[in-house]
């Protein structure tokens, strides 16, 4: 998909992919499917360089998402998906249902006015112990420390990281973000703390809604559903946390926003079978992870939708690409190289400099 992202910012990409997304429109579809799309933040760039720049789309591309998508395409309400989900009507085919997670400020200064403007609707995610608190998410914390630091280096207990220049800086946000996601909750936050604290850097200013401003905007018709409150990994939690990140974040979302959603996003897509039961008792009727793919009309495992996500690189081109299952099938073909191609492309690969020294 990062493949992809770059190839479509450049001119020749971008008429490729403009030109896929036209024949792949004109292939009428064998199943009746659905896409969910993911949004974090819409902001310019500039505005908050403090958070991570990935999750950001501009505003003028996010715009010409909606306008594009309220003229072309099928726009799904929240509810109807909800009442799919719960055995109703399924949803129509081809339709898109847009999500944010995280329930980010910029939301409601360049998103939900493009929304209002196209009579879009939308699903806002709310992790329920942000909004109204100093707490920021991890990788934005991770994201300020290393771009903002004075020092060339930090030493952790697992290495020294160097830090000189930009790129040295992005090699080690990826990676430590990396490390992060793959740990046991409390022992990805604790790495976050230390590399904060080697850093030296003041943690960066809340980024999130407050309650007062998600009932403005649920009042004005946006959904609003639950993201857990703290957004751990709830596939890496214990058995007795689970029960308060899920349906203690249900809870708070009814009682805080009227008109709320039995909707939830499982935070970093974690989830199992384990996690699914939890949602199922606190009356979660869809719940949303980040595997990439579309959506049976009449999900046949609601407690399981796949959406696709949308970040900086996102065109608008590649959005209309991916609402078709034959561009997912591409996309996994893509993925796939030769096992004898894969092992010449490594013996002829320059050496990298190491992260960790």
């Amino acid at each position: 998909m990062a493949d992809l992202a770059r190839a479509a910012r450049t001119r020749t990409g971008r008429l490729a992919t403009a030109g896929l997304a036209s024949f792949l429109e004109a292939v009428p579809p064998r199943v009746a499917r659905f896409a969910v799309l993911t949004y974090h933040r819409v902001a310019p760039a500039a505005e908050r360089p403090d958070l991570h720049p990935g999750l950001a789309v501009e505003p003028a591309e996010f715009e010409r998402h909606v306008e594009w998508l309220a003229a072309r395409a099928c726009v799904a309400s929240p509810s109807a998906v909800i009442a799919a989900c719960a055995g109703g009507t399924p949803v129509a085919p081809g339709s898109v249902l847009l999500t944010f997670d995280d329930a980010y400020a910029d939301f409601a200064e360049h998103a939900w006015p493009v929304l209002r403007r196209h009579r879009v609707p939308a699903l806002l995610f709310v992790p329920t112990s942000y909004p109204d608190t100093p707490a920021t998410f991890w990788w934005d914390e991770l994201h300020h420390a290393l771009a903002t630091t004075e020092r060339e280096a930090i030493e952790l207990s697992t290495g020294v990281v160097g830090l000189e220049g930009t790129a040295a800086r992005r090699r080690a946000f990826a990676e430590l973000r990396r490390q992060v996601a793959s740990m046991e909750h409390d022992a990805g936050m604790d790495l976050v703390a230390e590399v904060v604290a080697a850093a030296g850097t003041p943690r960066p200013a809340p980024a999130t809604l407050g309650w007062d401003a998600i009932r403005r905007m649920a009042a004005e018709g946006l959904s609003v559903g639950a993201h857990s409150r703290t957004h751990p990994r709830l596939d890496r939690l214990a058995d007795d946390r689970l029960e308060g990140e899920v349906a203690g974040s249900v809870a708070d979302v009814i009682e805080r926003v009227p008109g709320a959603l039995p909707a939830f996003a499982y935070p970093g897509g974690g989830h199992d079978d384990r996690v699914i039961e939890v949602a199922a008792r606190a009356g979660i009727v869809a719940a949303f992870t980040t595997e990439r793919g579309l959506n049976a009309s009449a999900p046949a495992d609601p407690l399981r939708i796949h959406r696709i996500n949308v970040g900086a690189g996102s065109t608008l081109p590649m959005l209309r690409a991916q609402r078709r299952a034959s561009a997912h099938a591409l996309l996994r073909l893509a993925s796939i190289r030769p096992a004898g191609r894969a092992r010449n492309h490594r013996q002829h690969r320059p050496a990298r400099r190491p992260l960790w020294s």
